[in-house]
């Protein structure tokens, strides 16, 4: 396979290059192939040893919001120079935060999760990022077996069967987190999900609004106690109000149909007050100002990336991948595998 073709296509979720500095021959050996489950994904990567990432910058760019639930069964690696993975291990990865990984050569499996099905699987998952967990725990190694075994078995399945196993691997999941004093607390929301989902739901639609604590408490009827316990995970409701609108607010600046709306306009449609205080908090979420943003998308949507070798490489993963990326929490009818192997 033409190293080109495999960089263009795995470029949709990361930016990719070797371990040093020469270049990788044209020859290197990779295959990727992935089934659309009608709402997540399931996906076998195979590669020779390279560099993953995703920086700050790609992620202001991109807004793939997916969680990657990714079982090694051979290869592993360095994460964020910290976790070093090795074959039976798992790693989750949340695209909207930044990861670093340097791989051996490995294969895996990845279950693709879009944020707004996440929360309906197993909610918080993205509090779990770049973390490494290990393959020794027998629930684990389960978890990954069951992954296998539904790739295996996906061919001879429907939609209905298919859905059925994700719900079943999430419940393995599950299992495990209930278990493992190391993460229980981190997910603890998770008991608190229906309440959560309502009220974060609510959230989206009144962000322009000036929500606040006693607001929220007397629309749901539930205490101060109850309300920062659901929203621990993401460091507090004020917190979690400022993430969600500035995530709004940069949809609504890369939007071609938006491109008339002043900036001004777009803070003060996402709850900022002034536009003086919308800049300095985007700038220093994202890494760039909500006028730089604009723009790189407008580049971007013009044709400004280099040439593109999509079609080196014979398959419609790039639009799966981008597919579930904005969908919406509805699942969408059809099957198709896809493969892509050269």
């Amino acid at each position: 396979m033409r190293y080109q073709a495999w960089r263009e296509n795995i470029s949709v979720l990361f930016e990719v290059s070797p371990h040093n500095s020469s270049p990788l021959e044209n020859d290197h050996q990779a295959f990727m192939a992935a089934s659309d489950l009608s709402g997540t994904a399931l996906g076998l990567t195979q590669a020779q040893s390279q560099v993953f990432s995703r920086s700050q910058r790609r992620i202001t760019e991109d807004q793939l919001g997916l969680i990657l639930i990714q079982y090694f069964h051979s290869g592993g690696g360095l994460i964020n120079e910290q976790a070093q993975l090795v074959p039976g291990d798992m790693l989750i990865i949340d695209t909207e935060q930044p990861i670093h990984s340097k791989l051996t050569d490995f294969s895996n499996l990845t279950l693709v999760i879009p944020h707004t099905v996440k929360d309906k699987l197993l909610p918080c998952l993205e509090k779990l990022h770049a973390k490494r967990i290990s393959g020794d725990d027998p629930l684990v190694s389960l978890f990954g077996e069951h992954l296998v075994a539904l790739w295996r078995k996906l061919p001879e399945m429907n939609l209905v069967q298919a859905e059925a196993t994700i719900h079943g691997a999430m419940g393995l999941f599950h299992s495990w987190l209930s278990v493992d004093g190391s993460v229980t607390e981190a997910l603890e929301p998770a008991a608190n999900h229906a309440v959560g989902e309502v009220i974060r739901r609510y959230i989206e639609r009144h962000l322009a609004e000036p929500l606040d604590v006693d607001q929220l408490t007397q629309q749901f009827r539930i205490s101060r106690t109850q309300l920062y316990r659901v929203f621990a995970p993401w460091n507090g409701i004020a917190s979690y109000l400022r993430e969600r609108r500035l995530l709004r607010s940069r949809e609504m600046l890369m939007s071609r149909l938006l491109r008339s709306h002043s900036i001004g306009a777009i803070a003060f449609e996402t709850g900022f007050n002034s536009e003086s205080h919308f800049n300095r908090a985007f700038r220093a979420r994202f890494g760039l100002t909500p006028g730089q943003a604009r723009s790189e998308a407008a580049e971007v949507s013009t044709g400004g990336r280099s040439e593109d070798h999509s079609n080196d490489y014979p398959t419609d993963i790039r639009r799966l991948i981008q597919g579930l990326s904005s969908s919406s929490s509805s699942f969408r009818s059809g099957e198709r595998a896809l493969q892509a192997q050269r």
